[in-house]
């Protein structure tokens, strides 16, 4: 392995979940490696590695193959349980690509590993684009209010276009390689316009859903 000084070791934890830079992760901790690596960050003040799995389980068996980006998470709260389990809270901060892993140091995952940032943040395309999608997250809660009868506030969303597009991927409702994809794209130009294109396709998908279900009603008679 070619030395990076940018590298630097981090501890892992391979889910069935992707974490998105400034979004919040909820854990209950159970397993001794993984209480082993919750101490090591409290001690150090040092944060931890969320990495999508991408072959292998979660829990209670050989420590699983990840995908190789992940995102750092800040631990913000700790709480430990009566039967010696946490709730552990924490935020997910930046994206990082993993160079090698090590299984053998430690009960639990770890890897060598640099911060993966978006080469072209400060491109003003960027906001071209999250104008683009802003629209269309507002069309998901609109339609996601018809379908719960819940009130879902769009006035919220964040005006940072990175912020804006990790939240719209966090709250789409797809499968986790999906969203691993997101945070894989390179560039922040492209991967707004790939949260963009999901949201028309899910906008699109779940209009026709409740069209299909009002015209079931107004076509419902009783014998």
């Amino acid at each position: 392995m070619i030395y990076n000084p940018g590298m630097f070791e981090l501890p892992l934890f391979p889910l069935n979940t992707v974490l998105f830079p400034g979004l919040p992760l909820k854990l209950n901790i159970f397993e001794p490696r993984y209480k082993q690596m919750l101490n090591r960050c409290l001690q150090n003040s040092e944060s931890f590695g969320v990495v999508l799995i991408q072959h292998g389980r979660e829990a209670l068996g050989p420590l699983a193959e990840p995908y190789r980006i992940g995102c750092t998470a800040q631990l913000v709260q700790v709480e430990q349980t009566p039967d010696e389990r946490f709730n552990v809270t924490a935020i997910g901060r930046e994206r990082f690509r993993i160079f090698s892993l090590d299984r053998i140091t430690y009960t639990y995952l770890t890897g060598m590993v640099e911060i993966f940032p978006f080469e072209d943040r400060d491109n003003p395309d960027i906001h071209s684009a999250s104008r683009q999608l802003r629209p269309w997250v507002k069309r998901y809660f609109d339609v996601l209010s018809e379908a719960s009868n819940m009130q879902m506030e769009s006035r919220y969303l964040p005006n940072d276009p990175l912020a804006l597009a990790f939240l719209a991927a966090y709250l789409l409702q797809m499968p986790p390689g999906d969203k691993q994809k997101v945070l894989e794209i390179e560039r922040a130009d492209q991967m707004i316009a790939f949260v963009h294109k999901l949201y028309r396709r899910e906008v699109a998908l779940m209009s026709a859903m409740l069209k299909q279900e009002g015209d079931s009603k107004r076509g419902f008679r009783l014998n």
